[in-house]
């Protein structure tokens, strides 16, 4: 009998499932991590949002600053277009 070389079917098969396996593997946690990092910059700046009106709280408090400039500050912010605002 003639000894034949080459890859069988079965391995064939076996091959490109362990690869899907593999590859939905990798595509799940990918997109997982990039949900957990979008979440962390979102906190991020939230607490760099509530430093800020702590500081400007203050401010109001000591007579620094007043009400209706503090206004107008956050009314040019948000009337910018900013990406981080009115991204949903």
């Amino acid at each position: 009998m003639k000894k034949e070389k080459g890859i069988t079917l079965l391995v064939l098969i076996i091959t490109v499932v362990v690869m899907i396996i593999l590859i939905s593997a990798t595509v799940y946690y990918g997109a997982s991590s990039t949900e957990t990092i979008r979440l962390e910059n979102f906190s991020y700046e939230l607490q760099q949002i509530q430093s800020q009106v702590d500081v400007d709280y203050e401010k109001i408090k000591a007579g620094d600053i007043k009400y209706i400039t503090l206004r107008r500050r956050i009314h040019k912010c948000t009337t910018r277009g900013s990406k981080h605002i009115r991204k949903s």
